[in-house]
């Protein structure tokens, strides 16, 4: 393990990481293809902005986003590691790249760059504070490593898709989570597209705001998970503009959300197939007509059924 100081980040490189090669990695870059519906529409207004591609050779930044005395471990950042680039037998469960590899079958390939250590020099303390008199502190740490990050790196390589806007950025911050409504301790995919400021001429977009303790959750006492990607996971997927599925209000509208059946409603299992179909990597039949429609999992050929909606003639 090496250590090199630079401004107010610590780089820790890593030798001979066990991750160093992703799994979902490919020789030949894919060339980016808008395949996805959702994007499509996205692109169609002029307010709103694709956020990560949903097909090709994605790159993304990992901030590791050190608060106080919450130090990163070597360990620490060999965790964040592999929770984005490491393989299902790595983490016993899936990385952020081999989670999206498998639900695309094969049409999204991430490649997270894990940055150097972004120390703040500020306190929770601090942070809390600030967040209670209604600031934005993911917004000014992500613009304040952004800006030492563009000495470092040729940002271009993070805007796949050429819309000017740098496509997925996580801040990995290094203190627990807190599930209390005034703290700012918890996990989200914020927009900060009205970010004035631009980063080797990009301008920021969305991006993902998560403990790394949310790593060592053990869902039912799972021991064989060793790293727990699926907070990250579910954020990564608001990247790609999905919305939550489960239930914010249970007394407006029909109760219950998807009922767990979807990463973007529990955090569990695989995305559903409406998700797959606004995505472009649903392998789908239109039914116009009586007939027999055969399907195999969704899981393994990210097949289903769209039954459009036809208006009662009578």
């Amino acid at each position: 393990m090496k250590k090199i100081k630079l401004d107010n980040f610590e780089l820790k490189v890593i030798i001979n990481s066990s991750s160093s090669s992703s799994s979902s990695s490919s020789t030949t870059q894919i060339p980016y293809e808008n395949v996805s519906p959702l994007h499509k529409a996205i692109e169609k207004d002029n307010d709103l902005h694709v956020g990560l591609p949903s097909t090709g050779d994605v790159k993304v930044l990992v901030v590791p986003v050190e608060i106080g005395n919450n130090k990163f471990s070597d360990e620490d950042l060999e965790k964040i590691d592999l929770a984005f680039n490491g393989t299902s037998s790595e983490t016993g469960y899936e990385s952020v790249s081999s989670y999206y590899n498998k639900c695309s079958q094969g049409k999204l390939n991430i490649e997270a760059t894990i940055t150097p250590v972004y120390s703040t020099g500020k306190s929770e303390s601090y942070y809390d504070t600030r967040y209670l008199l209604g600031n934005d502190i993911d917004y000014e740490i992500l613009d304040n490593s952004l800006s030492l990050l563009e000495e470092i790196y040729d940002l271009s390589e993070y805007d796949y898709n050429k819309d000017s806007y740098i496509d997925g950025i996580y801040l990995i911050y290094s203190c627990n989570y807190s599930s209390d409504d005034l703290s700012p301790w918890w996990a989200w995919c914020a927009d900060y597209s009205q970010n004035k400021n631009t980063y080797d001429g990009l301008k920021t977009n969305l991006f993902v705001w998560a403990s790394i303790h949310f790593l060592d959750d053990k869902p039912n006492s799972d021991t064989s998970i060793n790293i727990n990607a699926e907070t990250i996971i579910h954020e990564t997927g608001h990247l790609f503009s999905l919305d939550d599925y489960y239930d914010y209000d249970e007394f407006t509208g029909p109760s219950g959300g998807l009922g767990g059946a979807s990463m973007m409603d529990s955090n569990v299992g695989d995305q559903d197939s409406f998700s797959k179909a606004l995505l472009g990597w649903s392998n789908h039949t239109i039914v116009n007509g009586e007939g027999t429609y055969t399907l195999r999992p969704s899981e393994s050929s990210n097949d289903c059924l769209i039954i459009p909606l036809r208006e009662n003639e009578d």
